[in-house]
């Protein structure tokens, strides 16, 4: 495999241009299997900082938003803009902690998509904003 120069794989040559994904085996203490064939990224890349909360505050939030979802199931759902303000107006949610309020909507996102519900087209609604489809 002939590389362009400054390219450490076949992934690395977009990287110039942002559009590579980078090799998560490369900076392992095996490396990469592949080597310069690799179709991923063995440049350098900056470190994803997520932050998440502890275990016990995970379990909390999971507890909440399954509460929360559950209630919104026998009205229908609404799409998933206004949920996330009711979610964030509901009693319990957490709001003097960041990291757990984020996580709370993240979980949220997740219901909704596991759900079949496409987070982009959220205008389908009926007059008063609650989804059509019942569940």
């Amino acid at each position: 495999v002939v590389l362009p120069p400054g390219s450490l794989s076949l992934g690395s040559v977009d990287h110039g241009i942002g559009t590579c994904q980078p090799c998560f085996y490369v900076n392992t203490k095996i490396g990469c299997q592949y080597g310069s064939p690799c179709k991923y990224c063995h440049s350098e890349h900056p470190a994803k900082n997520q932050e998440v909360p502890s275990r016990q505050k995970r379990r909390t939030c999971q507890d909440f938003v399954d509460q929360f979802f559950e209630g919104c199931l026998p009205g229908g759902l609404t799409p998933l803009r206004i949920a996330e303000a009711d979610l964030q107006r509901a009693p319990g949610f957490p709001h003097g902690d960041e990291v757990a309020g984020k996580y709370c909507l993240k979980l949220l996102r997740i219901r909704y998509k596991a759900m079949g519900i496409d987070l982009a087209a959220e205008g389908a609604g009926d007059e008063e904003g609650r989804d059509v489809r019942r569940i």
